[in-house]
């Protein structure tokens, strides 16, 4: 990648602004994102479907994303980076829950909510990335439309008027990692968020796209999507789910969330690191020349329906 980095804010779509346009009016005229660097990976040159593409090089990353919440947790270094010079390395402290959040708000960047969309980065589990007795670690960055209802998070049961989300979970499986869906829907069985595992086990000190797409669901119907892609390989795929009762819930923002618990803390100093985020309307896919229609699913893929 190259070391100059030009940022795409039009100044009817920067944060604070009162305009809010319409998705299509937003993007289709965009040579860059909506928001992050222009320098963009050669598969998504040209395309007009990406609110953020983040590569984390350049010291005003957090300008790019709508709020950051514990940034002296968020720290640009050189090594290990997927691509070009730096990636952002997200630290737990030991005894905390925090390891940093990034918030895309659809709204407040000036663009409407939507009802569908993917977002992907590349994500690096440390050696230090687990717990003493394996298990669950936390959560990880996923979609949300929780509209501070306080509901769709810390086990706020949600009703299909009040709340809905869908952060990303990981766990510790002793030598490898594993990443699913923490999803507060209509049905789900608890007040809690269901557990909605994906199959890989991820070896830690190695670079993984994890991508992930949520379609809400027609209201009446049960019919939102959650699917999910390691390395551009489909693993995962749900299209029976209630997400809502109602139109007023949208896609509220994407929720960069990470941390560990439940009630439990880190048990150590933590680590893990991302690399290149993107945001759009579309598949995004990895390498060159992907074509924004998701792959079909492996033979041996189960779709959960």
């Amino acid at each position: 990648m190259h070391a100059l980095k030009l940022t795409f804010l039009s100044a009817a779509l920067v944060a604070g602004s009162a305009a809010v346009l319409p998705i299509s009016e937003a993007l289709s005229a965009a040579t860059c994102p909506l928001r992050g660097s222009c320098n963009l990976e050669s598969g998504l040159v040209d395309r007009t479907d990406l609110y953020l593409f983040e590569d984390f090089e350049a010291s005003t990353w957090a300008s790019h994303f709508t709020k950051v919440d514990f940034p002296s947790n968020l720290t640009l270094v050189s090594s290990p980076a997927y691509a070009g010079a730096k990636s952002l390395r997200a630290a737990v402290p030991n005894g905390s829950h925090d390891g940093g959040s990034m918030i895309f708000d659809f709204t407040s960047a000036g663009v409407a909510e939507p009802e569908e969309a993917y977002l992907r980065y590349y994500i690096r589990f440390n050696d230090t990335w687990q717990i003493n007795g394996d298990g669950e670690i936390g959560k990880l960055p996923g979609f949300a439309g929780t509209y501070d209802s306080g509901a769709g998070q810390g086990c706020g049961k949600v009703d299909g008027t009040n709340a809905w989300s869908a952060r990303m979970i990981n766990y510790d499986n002793g030598s490898t990692n594993q990443v699913g869906f923490y999803t507060y829907h209509v049905n789900m069985p608890g007040d809690c968020g269901e557990h909605m595992m994906w199959s890989p086990k991820l070896n830690r000190n190695q670079w993984y796209a994890v991508e992930a797409r949520v379609k809400l669901n027609t209201v009446g119907a049960s019919d939102g999507i959650l699917q999910g892609w390691i390395d551009g390989q489909l693993v995962f795929s749900k299209t029976n789910l209630r997400f809502r009762n109602t139109t007023a819930l949208k896609v509220e923002r994407i929720w960069g969330n990470i941390y560990v618990g439940g009630s439990w803390t880190a048990d150590r100093s933590m680590e893990l690191h991302f690399d290149n985020m993107v945001i759009a309307r579309n598949y995004i896919g990895t390498g060159s020349g992907v074509s924004m229609t998701p792959p079909s699913a492996p033979s041996n893929l189960r779709i959960i329906r």
